[in-house]
């Protein structure tokens, strides 16, 4: 049964919409009222003062003076502008500046939910380049002119500060993301009741969002695995190296979940070192911020053709610092954090290999963190993976300054991870209820009762995962692995007399086909 939700926690969840509600920055920094809107950036704008104005009638009270003044064009059903990019200008074309004007009519609150109308992009701060060169080295594949050409300057980016980022959040925006993680904990809250009679330490719902969301993740890098091969790499019965990479994001996932508190840089590191540890080849980095250059694109000769080059190593600490940072703070719309977090993390691309999917098992650090979601991973990666393009796109608008598509990206994500993942808890409950049915002629004390729950995390069993992970001698992981064979739940497909394998091909269909459903998307 899922345990109750460390005390930490809870007290995050409450300070963080104490300061969405009350106006009122608790992050540690010198507090801002909603009253005392920022000017100049000196003191941090809160974002409390958006995400208390969202009532239709509010609109109506200001937005008529509001086209008055500036002779905007405002949509008579929504009461909002009719048009996205619209300047808000002086209608008698004067001298006032039409922010000094805006400031003579309305309040202080009203003041700041107008302007987030204004700014329909969601800015924030760009990065910037530095010119380097790059020396290609011969690899025995390239021809000298390719060699030639991949030789010369090149830019990488240079990471800006986010750690006091204001964003400005339209009030429809921020209703989205409200919506979203409210959708989150529902899912959170049903995981933890399916199936609550399992004594075991994760219950077994938990445990397949968990692999789900490794396996989605994991697939975003393209490396594809399905649930059987993943489950055989569990156990150790397989040579696929994607399956043995994909169980080290499975345990990346584990170690994400298991951190208690905000995310620090050890955080980060042991996650990342619990990823590649299961990378062959990779084992020397894991857990070590890079010491070398890295760049998103196909030419291993260097950097001139990338897409996005990341920060020279000598930056990538301050900067995941800064990072650091603005994780830790509690007075942002967790899933508009969860984006512009990830997004941040993508740009300075800390380690030698595992950013992307050490980046997103950060996001449950995070939620966990924040209270929102406590006992599952949620499969965000899923809601990710429906759209890779879309996903890839947005953080190139980041880094050029627009946070606004992927904050939309991550909000569409986590509504899709709740949705989807409700569906598979519904479709898994089914099969456990046609299992149950099965073995009705079993006493109730029987040993087959036990594990059949663990059977939806592990469709792929033998005796020695029943006997280290889950606590069974080895007679009653023998017994149960035999009354489970005989009422037709499991199958032993190995042939073998020694090292036998169980399978549950129901549950198998099942999880490969959420995945295929997320490919087809």
């Amino acid at each position: 049964m899922a345990s109750t939700p460390p005390p930490e926690r809870t007290d995050a969840k409450e300070r963080r919409q104490r300061a969405c509600t009350t106006g009122r920055n608790i992050a540690g920094d010198t507090a801002t009222d909603v009253n005392l809107p920022r000017t100049r950036g000196k003191a941090r704008q809160p974002l409390s003062a958006l995400l208390l104005i969202r009532n239709a009638a509010f609109y109506r009270q200001i937005s008529q003076p509001v086209a008055g003044a500036f002779g905007a064009h405002l949509d008579p059903r929504t009461r909002q502008p009719a048009r996205r990019g619209w300047v808000v200008a002086p209608r008698d074309g004067g001298g006032t500046s039409s922010v000094g004007a805006l400031r003579s009519i309305l309040t202080d609150t009203a003041y700041l939910l107008v302007r987030s109308m204004v700014n329909t992009q969601l800015g924030v701060p760009a990065i910037s380049h530095e010119t380097h060169t790059w020396r290609a080295e011969p690899n025995g594949m390239a021809g000298r002119a390719r060699v030639a050409a991949a030789s010369g300057p090149y830019e990488s980016a240079v990471p800006a500060s986010i750690a006091s980022y204001a964003p400005m959040l339209s009030a429809e925006l921020a209703a989205d993301l409200d919506e979203a993680s409210s959708a989150l904990s529902a899912l959170d809250a049903s995981a933890a009741t399916a199936w609550p009679g399992s004594d075991t330490q994760i219950t077994p719902m938990s445990a397949i969002l968990l692999r789900t969301e490794s396996t989605s993740s994991s697939q975003i890098e393209q490396l594809t695995v399905g649930a059987r091969q993943l489950a055989l790499a569990e156990i150790g019965q397989t040579t696929s190296e994607n399956a043995n990479t994909v169980v080290g994001n499975v345990r990346a996932m584990e170690r994400a979940l298991a951190w208690d508190g905000p995310v620090t840089q050890d955080a980060v590191l042991a996650i990342h070192k619990a990823l590649l540890l299961h990378q062959a080849g990779w084992e020397q980095h894991a857990g070590q911020y890079r010491t070398q250059l890295v760049w998103v694109g196909r030419s291993g000769l260097g950097p001139r053709d990338a897409s996005h080059v990341a920060p020279q190593p000598e930056l990538v600490g301050d900067a995941m610092a800064d990072l650091i940072t603005f994780m830790a703070r509690l007075d942002l719309p967790i899933v508009l954090q969860l984006a512009v977090a990830h997004a941040q993390f993508e740009t300075i691309h800390p380690f030698a290999d595992g950013n992307g999917r050490t980046g997103r098992a950060l996001l449950h650090t995070m939620l966990r963190s924040a209270g929102v979601v406590t006992h599952i991973a949620a499969p965000i990666s899923a809601g990710l993976l429906t759209d890779t393009d879309g996903y890839f796109s947005a953080l190139t608008a980041y880094r050029a300054g627009d946070a606004e598509p992927i904050v939309r990206r991550f909000a569409d994500a986590c509504r899709f991870a709740a949705f989807s993942g409700q569906k598979l808890i519904d479709e898994l409950s089914r099969q456990l209820a046609l299992d149950r049915v099965k073995l009705a002629g079993l006493r109730p004390e029987a040993t087959a009762w036990r594990v059949l729950p663990i059977l939806t995390a592990h469709p792929v069993v033998n005796a020695s995962l029943l006997t280290t992970q889950f606590g069974l001698s080895d007679a009653s992981a023998a017994r149960a692995l035999a009354q489970l064979t005989q009422a037709g739940v499991l199958e032993e497909r190995s042939g073998l007399r020694r090292n036998r394998v169980w399978q549950h091909l129901a549950i198998i269909a099942i999880l490969d086909d959420y995945a295929a459903n997320l490919r087809r998307r």
